[in-house]
């Protein structure tokens, strides 16, 4: 069976029912200090608007055959 498989990091803006960036936004807002483990400090977010997941999945559809066998049975890791 043929596959595509996008790995997103977390998707935020329209319709984003987990209001995860929103309560990080409102709590930088806010003035409250944030508290993190020392040993998470190095970590790094990674976020993806979720106008631009659309407008890419809109051209993986419109794609041509050829275009869409390249991608054939592939993981993409989309930053």
């Amino acid at each position: 069976i043929p596959f595509l498989c996008l790995r997103l990091p977390d998707v935020i803006g329209p319709y984003d029912v987990s209001d995860r960036f929103w309560g990080y936004l409102m709590w930088i807002i806010s003035g409250y200090p944030l508290h993190v483990q020392r040993n998470t400090l190095e970590n790094k977010l990674s976020f993806i608007f979720s106008g631009d997941v659309v407008k890419y999945l809109l051209q993986l559809v419109r794609s041509s055959k050829a275009e869409l066998a390249l991608l054939r049975n592939q993981i993409l890791n989309i930053c």
